[in-house]
């Protein structure tokens, strides 16, 4: 129970994210924005982690290419694309195709780990998926017979796969490792990768602004939504298995109707609560089963 509280916290900070990343505007590009995720939590876990991290470097070493994988698809990679797709396609879309990382770890773990995969266990996921269809087109489903798909569909596709593989290569235990050191480790890597991307976007492209207004909002970006967020969450995958927690993942439709509920006001209306009433049940579908 302890670590499904976890992951539904990580989803909870995930979802106020969405609302404050969009606050930010133009005055932060996705590249300026993803540097942050990585600069902030480096710099908080610095004075906490350094020495076990030196302790262990020689274990972080061996591991080396495990963990930077880890890092582009759980951060670097999935948060530039993450962050560029919300530049390039609609709010549908993005809400559609940021969901889809749940089917991705059922077909990877099925068809690629050949691991054993039960029918209601695929109902429940279907059945929630369905559930945040119905929130996305405020239950009438015509409107997704007119969408259209551009570039930024693409980067969104990619970055929920991305995080269904992250989400199965976090469960292997990493011996010599600790949890912060890796979480650590992890942020460095995609640091290094970000930061060519961040100067060329800074002087090539658009630079960002740093205002008192919007400072906050950074700093929410960079300790809650990358560094707490993340320990809940690989805490949560560990301990209970990439397929429960990704059932959990479907809760950010209904996390982030309530969260613009209190930040921006917005009613909840007859088709959020049939869209939860669907997640919740396909949750409790595949988990029931998984009990038995």
């Amino acid at each position: 129970m302890k670590y499904a509280i976890f992951a539904f916290l990580a989803t909870l900070i995930w979802a106020f994210n969405f609302i404050i990343s969009r606050s930010l505007g133009d005055a932060f590009p996705p590249m300026a924005l993803a540097f942050f995720r990585n600069f902030i939590p480096i710099l908080v876990l610095t004075p906490f982690v350094f020495k076990t991290f030196t302790k262990e470097l020689s274990a972080i070493k061996k591991n080396a290419a495990h963990i930077f994988y880890l890092s582009i698809c759980g951060m670097s990679a999935f948060i530039a694309l993450l962050y560029a797709a919300t530049k390039l396609t609609n709010v549908i879309n993005l809400s559609i195709l940021s969901v889809t990382a749940p089917i991705f770890i059922v077909l990877i773990s099925k068809f690629y780990l050949k691991k054993r995969v039960h029918i209601f266990q695929l109902l429940g996921v279907f059945v929630s998926f369905l559930g945040v269809i119905y929130i996305v087109s405020a239950g009438n489903f015509s409107i997704l017979m007119s969408l259209s798909f551009s570039l930024g569909d693409l980067f969104m596709l990619i970055a929920a796969i991305m995080w269904a593989v992250y989400c199965l290569l976090i469960e292997k235990e990493i011996k010599g490792v600790s949890e912060y050191s890796l979480l650590y480790t992890m942020f460095l890597f995609s640091m290094i990768v970000n930061v060519p991307l961040f100067l060329y976007e800074y002087y090539y492209i658009s630079q960002f602004v740093i205002t008192q207004a919007n400072i906050f909002a950074i700093l929410y970006v960079g300790v809650f939504t990358s560094l707490v967020a993340y320990i809940f969450w690989n805490k949560a995958n560990i301990a209970l298995g990439s397929f429960k927690v990704g059932l959990i993942y479907y809760l950010l439709p209904i996390e982030s109707a309530l969260a613009s509920q209190v930040i921006l006001g917005e009613e909840i209306r007859t088709f959020h609560l049939i869209g939860f009433f669907l997640i919740l049940l396909g949750i409790f579908i595949s988990n029931h089963y998984s009990k038995k």
